[in-house]
C-alpha cells in the first residue's frame, strides 16, 4: 500500500516557503488581469470568491477541508467560480448575460464533477490519515465503501450528463469527451 503525504507533511518544504509561493502565485494572476480586475466590480468579485475559496481551503482560521466543507468549496471554485470569471474575461458582455451565464455553467457540469473525483479520490485515499490528523472530509464521514460508490456515482454522472448535452442539443462533438 502507498502512502502519499506530501512534500510539506514530509518535510521537503516548509509552511511558510509555500505560503510565499501561494501569495506570490495569487498576486502574479491578479497583476496579469489588473486592468480587468479594476475595470469590473464583477469580475473583482468572482476572482476574489475563487481565491477566498483556493486559499481558506486549508489556511487559517477557516480550514474548509478540515469541517467537511473542502468538497463543496473545490466543486464552487472550480467550477461556476472558475467557468464564470473565464466567461467573464473572454466577452465581458457575454459574462452579463444570463442566458450565457446559464449555457456555460450547465455545460461546465461534467468538468465540475471530475474535478471533485480528483480531490475525492484523494480524500478516500487519506481517510486513515485524514481521521487520525482530525480533519473532517465528506470522504472520512462517509467511509470508503460510500465513498467509492460516490466517486463512481460523480464520473459516472459526468459521462452521462455530456451524453445528455450532446443528445440534447443535436450536437455529438460533444460526445468526444468519451474519449477521456
Amino acid at each position: 500500500v502507498l502512502k502519499h503525504k506530501g512534500v510539506l507533511v514530509e518535510g521537503q518544504t516548509t509552511p511558510t516557503a509555500v505560503f510565499s509561493l501561494t501569495m506570490l502565485l495569487y498576486a502574479s494572476s491578479a497583476i496579469l488581469m489588473l486592468d480587468r480586475l479594476l475595470a469590473s466590480v464583477e469580475i473583482m468579485g468572482v476572482y476574489t470568491a475563487g481565491v477566498a475559496l483556493s486559499h481558506f481551503y486549508t489556511a487559517d482560521p477557516v480550514r474548509l477541508k478540515y469541517y467537511a466543507l473542502g468538497d463543496i468549496a473545490i466543486f464552487i471554485a472550480f467550477g461556476p467560480l472558475l467557468t464564470l470569471c473565464t466567461t467573464m474575461l473572454i466577452s465581458p458582455a457575454a459574462g452579463m448575460r444570463g442566458d450565457t451565464v446559464g449555457q456555460v455553467l450547465t455545460l461546465s457540469i461534467p468538468c465540475q464533477l471530475i474535478c471533485e473525483c480528483i480531490l475525492h479520490g484523494n480524500n478516500s485515499r487519506d481517510i486513515g490519515e485524514d481521521t487520525k490528523n482530525g480533519l473532517k472530509t465528506l470522504a472520512n464521514i462517509l467511509g470508503f465503501n460510500y465513498s467509492r460508490m460516490l466517486f463512481i456515482s460523480m464520473l459516472s454522472g459526468a459521462y452521462l450528463i455530456a451524453a445528455a448535452f450532446a443528445f440534447y442539443q443535436s450536437s455529438p462533438s460533444l460526445l468526444l469527451v468519451g474519449v477521456s
